[in-house]
């Protein structure tokens, strides 16, 4: 999925074969996990993010659980973009030296990040640009320092999960 950085799917191992016994039971049961797991961690995701200039990455943070049966998965993006290119992975994984980006991209945040007037920004931003072409960008790890902090909700969940099936499937 475009912007996906989180896809978290719960392998059943050997419920498969049990699975006949209350098939709607378990899969509501793994919804409702999965989404538990969204409720969670979209918020907390939210709060991590780097503002930007726009408010668009934070803003466009969302989960959706998707799939039927016992093959739901939960993603959790963030779909800001501007045109067709996702500028999410960029701030999470960083940029390497190399071609530029283009400078227009950028006018928007020189103004309101660095302060540059309007009629400044296309040359701020083309030496901003100039800059990231020849040096790249750190990575930000924002969305690895929110899983890490929230494994062991992630891990409960998923062993409440366990039990909650156990017992359906008794």
């Amino acid at each position: 999925m475009p912007g996906a950085f989180l896809n978290v799917e719960i392998r059943m191992g050997n419920v498969i074969e049990r699975y006949q016994k209350a098939p709607g039971a378990v899969t509501v049961a793994l919804n409702n996990s999965l989404r538990r797991m969204g409720r969670k961690l979209v918020p907390e995701l939210k709060s991590r993010t780097p503002v930007g200039a726009t408010r668009n990455l934070r803003n466009k943070t969302v989960f959706e659980v998707y799939g039927t049966g016992l093959r739901q998965t939960l993603d959790v993006r963030q779909s800001a973009r501007r045109g067709e290119f996702f500028y999410g992975e960029v701030v999470r994984v960083g940029r390497r030296p190399g071609k530029r980006p283009p400078s227009k991209a950028l006018e928007t945040w020189v103004i309101r990040k660095l302060g540059v007037s309007v009629a400044q920004a296309p040359g701020v931003a083309f030496l901003v640009a100039r800059k990231i072409g020849r040096h790249g960008t750190k990575p930000n790890r924002y969305a690895q320092d929110t899983l890490r902090a929230n494994m062991g909700f992630i891990r409960q969940t998923v062993r409440d999960f366990g039990r909650e099936i156990q017992v359906i499937l008794k």
